[in-house]
């Protein structure tokens, strides 16, 4: 065999046991430390960032908001709840995102856990299966009517000939709306709409000609719209205000946890911050009554 022949069978024994060498240290090193996908690297290519961990400060916390008046409008970006987040997070010292987003997604959202935080939520036992909640104001459903329509009373609505009543689809009105909503669907007089700003078009282009709402929303598409003649009853006389707060994705946070939200807005309410926010939008009587929840 000629020294060339000789040389190259060299190198390549040498190039085998390289990559055998390379091989054997690989499996070694899963077998002692993992893979990214085992122990969740923070540098992997498709680490989950909705899915946060509350308690550590570097964390983003997704708020989601959604159109309702008074409470939050996108078109302005101003609103109760944003205003309320904004203090409220720098009270908690944590980060947060606003995203603004369809009402009936939210719930979805939190059920599921890929988005943490929601605000103006009605506690309900099927959602108390997968959501914490942390109240901050309560009002009163009220009934809407368009003044062509002669109605003072639910036994007025419910005996009305050619009267339609709009509601937001996927909204919980509270149990006594909600019984006389299924009583109205018995015949046929509920209109359901995608969301509220689509519920006060047909209020003003009266293909709806009663509805039901609180005042920090309808009080501004009354405005908005330009509807006037319009009158405003509490059929619900009897009943107490629907109290709504922050709902929090049970998912991503401890009961322990919440105590630190729950605190946070006692402070703010007994400081005159909840009463302040809230007076910035609405009058003052209705303002004191959020407030005494």
């Amino acid at each position: 065999m000629t020294r060339t022949g000789l040389a190259v069978i060299i190198a390549l024994c040498i190039l085998v046991l390289l990559i055998a060498g390379l091989f054997a240290f690989h499996i070694l090193d899963r077998q002692f430390h993992g893979s990214s996908e085992t122990v969740g690297d923070p540098f992997a290519a498709d680490n989950n960032n909705d899915q946060v961990c509350p308690f550590d400060p570097h964390d983003t916390v997704i708020v989601g908001l959604y159109n309702s008046g008074y409470l939050y409008n996108e078109e302005q970006d101003s609103g109760i709840s944003k205003d309320i987040v904004t203090e409220l997070f720098k009270r908690v010292d944590l980060k947060y995102e606003l995203r603004v987003l369809p009402r009936a997604r939210i719930v979805s959202m939190i059920e599921e856990g890929t988005l943490q935080v929601s605000v103006s939520s009605i506690r309900t036992p099927e959602r108390e299966k997968y959501a914490w909640f942390v109240p901050y104001f309560a009002e009163r459903n009220m009934t809407i009517v368009r003044g062509n329509a002669d109605i003072t009373s639910e036994a007025e609505l419910l005996e009305s000939k050619d009267v339609k009543v709009g509601i937001v689809r996927g909204y919980y009105y509270g149990e006594y709306y909600m019984n006389l909503i299924e009583k109205l669907r018995g015949k046929r007089m509920i209109v359901e709409t995608k969301d509220i700003d689509e519920l006060f078009s047909l209020l003003r282009d009266d293909w709806i000609q009663v509805t039901f709402n609180n005042p920090s929303s309808y009080l501004y598409y009354l405005k908005e719209k330009g509807i006037e003649d319009v009158k405003i009853y509490d059929f619900d006389t009897t009943g107490e205000p629907l109290v709504r707060g922050l709902m929090l994705s049970k998912k991503c946070f401890s009961e322990e946890y919440v105590r630190i939200f729950e605190e946070a807005i006692a402070e703010m309410n007994e400081d005159g911050t909840l009463y302040a926010i809230f007076s910035r939008y609405l009058p003052e009587d209705l303002s004191k009554k959020a407030c005494d929840y």
